[in-house]
């Protein structure tokens, strides 16, 4: 679910699905969703392979840094917005 908020106020919530294909994100900062390293990355492709996923992480020079963490691609990183 995808948590939408102005100024601290809560919005609405939808599904990542229904996001990935009626929305776009574009935020001045980095974002990083609260799931795993994998789910970040190929956020903007649902479906990607472990080899997609991968290839963008090389691409991005961020493969030697996940490979190095304890649970590599499957870290999770982010915070969640509401509980």
């Amino acid at each position: 679910m995808v948590a939408f908020s102005i100024s601290g106020i809560l919005l609405c919530f939808i599904s990542w699905s229904i996001f990935n294909k009626v929305g776009a994100l574009r935020a001045q900062e980095p974002v990083l969703f609260a799931a795993d390293i994998h789910a970040n990355i190929g956020f903007g492709t649902p479906g990607a392979s472990e080899e997609e996923v991968r290839e963008a992480a090389r691409a991005a020079n961020a493969a030697i840094f996940i490979e190095r963490l304890p649970e590599g691609y499957h870290t999770q990183v982010g915070f969640l917005l509401c509980s």
